[in-house]
């Protein structure tokens, strides 16, 4: 199979700002994260891999150049204690290479070329999480997920480049777990709570979670909007919470996803942001951007 070449990728990327500029874009989505406001925040799953390999550093620099306001990454970590960026348990889809990540060295991940989301295969390597930490720092938020059971390494090399506060973690957790887990970093990461709707008992759970956790934004997960949860958005936000919902596939937002929106985003993300959505992790962040710039729902 013909190797794409892609190692002249920074052509196609503005340079990046001063660091000062950047450091007042994250000062400014953390504020925005903080209040309700009619700005709509953008988190792009796995990066902006519409050009180039999911979870790979061009598709991020491509979301930090377009001003998204998060990234949602996968961390795993090697057979020798490596944080690297790889959203499946084995390296066979995205790389030329075939084996678990938890079976193999750092040295034998880099020697591994990403491929593109139609499996053609680039020159572009695996990303640490380090490598990550340093494009991002001062530049947008991290959405971390796949972290159970490696959030303690994952929070100090994050604490070693001063990046805490630029990471969001997100779990069903019930709070006593989450206050074990994170401990005293809780106060400087953003966490946010999930509701996945069940029933009757959900707005007692988000009661609940009001009461034992400090947070700012609340995850909805739903596949019908006729749960009780979604028809309390209203009040949510009137205690001052954003809501954040996935729109990668329907079982999360009774149908208005990306999907929905492809031809007409009114049908999709605009009934989402209509019913009080202001944070979209989306497949289709440009798509998603173009809308909300339509709308003045960004800045």
């Amino acid at each position: 199979m013909r190797k794409i070449k892609l190692t002249m990728w920074l052509l196609v990327i503005i340079p990046m700002a001063t660091f000062s500029q950047e450091q007042i874009r994250v000062d400014f989505i953390l504020k925005e994260m903080k209040r309700n406001s009619s700005y709509v925040m953008i988190n792009a799953h796995r990066g902006d891999w519409s050009f180039f390999p999911e979870n790979s550093i061009p598709a991020y620099e491509r979301c930090i150049y377009q001003k998204f306001d998060i990234i949602e990454i996968d961390v795993a970590k090697t057979k020798d204690g490596k944080l690297i960026i790889m959203h499946d348990a084995t390296v066979d889809r995205t790389t030329n290479g075939r084996g678990r990540v938890k079976d193999m060295t750092w040295a034998e991940i880099q020697k591994l070329r990403l491929r593109t989301p139609i499996g053609r295969l680039t020159d572009l390597p695996v990303p640490s999480l380090e490598e990550v930490f340093l494009l991002a720092k001062g530049k947008i938020l991290l959405q971390i997920d796949k972290w159970p059971g490696i959030e303690q390494d994952i929070l100090a090399l994050a604490e070693q480049h001063g990046i805490l506060h630029q990471l969001i973690f997100r779990s069903t957790r019930e709070p006593k777990a989450v206050k074990k887990i994170f401990g005293d970093y809780l106060h400087k990461i953003q966490y946010i709570p999930v509701i996945s709707a069940k029933g009757d008992t959900d707005i007692q759970k988000y009661e609940t979670l009001l009461e034992e956790l400090d947070f700012d934004v609340l995850g909805l997960a739903y596949t019908s909007e006729d749960y009780p949860i979604v028809k309390y958005m209203d009040n949510i936000i009137q205690d001052g919470k954003r809501i954040w919902v996935n729109t990668l596939s329907a079982k999360f937002n009774a149908g208005y996803d990306d999907e929905a929106s492809i031809y007409d985003p009114e049908q999709g993300y605009g009934h989402l942001i209509n019913k009080g959505v202001s944070i979209m992790m989306t497949d289709n962040p440009v798509k998603l951007l173009d809308y909300l710039q339509s709308k003045n729902l960004r800045k």
